[in-house]
């Protein structure tokens, strides 16, 4: 897009049967200078309503080279940002705001059954109004006989999450670093670290 402030994709309406602003399934994809409004707590289903979320078309896949910069993703419902099975993938200069009504994380990094994220770069971020964490790094089958998780996240420069819950959440995580990077304005927990044992 040109700016955030001129490009706006816009799924609230709750009369839509949206569930995610923008589904990137495709390698190689970057979204620049845009916002984008998500489906809302109002739409059908909103516990799984997502912002942007990227996605394999296999099950044993993954999204290579996503790229989201100098963007606003808001009012999703749920997660504002969920990047799922990805590798090389980079987050910065954008702001993540849940709304009135949030419900989720404004960024998620997951893994599923059978892939691992890979190689995830976020940098100078804002998240706010995010009800379960501002970054959520999660085991997406909180199973014990499923150990895959994220490898290799790095956060970088300023992470802002001015909310009343931690603003990094992490779930079965491998050589994940905070590298020049402060958190800032947060007033809950900075960090909660959950194992998920053998």
């Amino acid at each position: 897009g040109e700016s955030r402030s001129d490009t706006t994709i816009d799924t609230s309406p709750s009369t839509a049967n949206v569930t995610e602003g923008i589904s990137v399934e495709a390698n190689d994809v970057t979204i620049e200078g845009v916002t984008v409004i998500g489906p809302s707590t109002d739409s059908p289903d909103y516990a799984t309503n997502f912002g942007v979320k990227t996605r394999t078309s296999s099950d044993d896949g993954t999204i290579s080279g996503f790229t989201i910069r100098d963007a606003t993703v808001r009012d999703s419902g749920n997660v504002e940002l969920q990047l799922s099975d990805v590798a090389n993938a980079l987050v910065e200069n954008v702001t993540l705001d849940g709304g009135d009504s949030p419900t989720g994380t404004g960024i998620g990094v997951e893994d599923t059954s059978t892939d691992i994220a890979d190689s995830v770069t976020i940098r100078d971020v804002r998240l706010v109004n995010n009800s379960y964490g501002g970054i959520g790094v999660f085991n997406a089958t909180s199973s014990t006989s499923n150990k895959f998780s994220v490898d290799d996240l790095t956060l970088e420069g300023d992470l802002e999450a001015p909310n009343s819950v931690p603003a990094l959440y992490v779930e079965n995580e491998n050589d994940n670093t905070i590298t020049d990077g402060q958190i800032t304005d947060n007033t809950g927990e900075l960090t909660r670290r959950v194992l998920i044992d053998d």
